[in-house]
């Protein structure tokens, strides 16, 4: 069984409210496996992610379709089978940005090949969302024209 408390300070109004939630999760829950990966339980439906691009001069219109993930800030499993949260994109194995919504756009990018690579995460610290122990992610080739 493990224990812990999250700390989640949400608007209200014009001013902002803290609440101290404590979880208790048993094996079948989300299991911490180290500082950077958070497994999602592998009886359940895993998110999967799929990303298309659009090549336009030098920018890249992204959009990121999910199935048992949404894009959120708040991220939670809010009704057992949802899971909120966000993405990391990787430009080159660079981190790019994170985004909270299933489109994003990489702007003023060189002239040739790049690797685009998308990663599910969750909040509060960013770890990325794992199934069967692999990280779900999605890498795409683009070709910036010259």
């Amino acid at each position: 069984m493990i224990r812990w408390m999250l700390h989640v300070l949400l608007p209200v109004g014009s001013t902002f409210a803290l609440f101290i939630v404590f979880m208790q999760m048993d094996a079948n829950s989300i299991n911490t496996f180290n500082d950077h990966f958070v497994e999602y339980p592998i009886l359940e439906d895993a998110p999967s992610l799929h990303v298309d691009a659009v090549v336009n001069n030098h920018r890249v219109f992204l959009t990121m379709r999910t199935s048992n993930f949404t894009f959120s800030r708040n991220c939670i499993v809010a009704d057992g089978e949802t899971l909120f949260g966000h993405a990391h994109i990787y430009l080159d194995d660079t981190k790019h940005s994170s985004v909270y919504t299933p489109n994003s756009i990489l702007e003023n990018l060189s002239p040739g090949s790049h690797t685009v690579t998308v990663y599910l995460n969750v909040l509060p610290d960013h770890k990325f969302l794992t199934s069967n122990g692999k990280p779900i992610h999605r890498s795409i080739e683009i070709n910036i024209p010259g």
